[in-house]
């Protein structure tokens, strides 16, 4: 999956000392954009229920 590869990605950056602060940053962003996309599955069983 993209994601994991962008995971992976950005723990290698983790890794460089010249990356590790922007790496962080973007850690952070990929953390929230995982949680957004939880939220999201969430929302679509709940419509699906529904119908």
């Amino acid at each position: 999956m993209e994601l994991e590869k962008l995971k992976s990605d950005i723990e290698q950056l983790k890794n460089n000392p010249n990356t590790m602060y922007k790496a962080i940053t973007l850690s952070a962003k990929y953390d929230e954009l995982i949680k957004k996309l939880e939220y999201l599955q969430e929302e679509v069983k709940e419509v699906n229920s529904q119908e």
